[in-house]
């Protein structure tokens, strides 16, 4: 399943790979980062700052007022170049 991210002005997508239970009532979101898709056209991937954020979409039915979209702060270092983590507790919106 590919999800779209953007960072500042840019779009993307990569696929998703694993949901992690880290404690109860919180999980970690594996994606693949060496399988990066920009919008145009494949780049060999991105490369991002300790403390920046992605924007994630995620089209899914009745979304809530915030609708499809949310922020995610990058839950892991920039030297790991195989996969992007985002980490969120278990909520009630209609995103998770």
């Amino acid at each position: 399943m590919m999800y779209t991210f953007s960072m500042a002005a840019e779009k993307f997508t990569l696929p998703f790979v694993k949901r992690e239970e880290i404690v109860s009532g919180v999980h970690a979101y594996h994606f693949d980062r060496k399988k990066f898709s920009a919008k145009g056209g494949q780049a060999s991937g991105w490369d991002f700052k300790p403390g920046q954020y992605v924007k994630m979409r995620l089209p899914h039915d009745n979304p809530d007022e915030k609708g499809m979209g949310r922020d995610f702060s990058i839950a892991c270092a920039p030297t790991r170049k195989n996969e992007i983590v985002i980490m969120t507790k278990d909520g009630s919106s209609s995103f998770k």
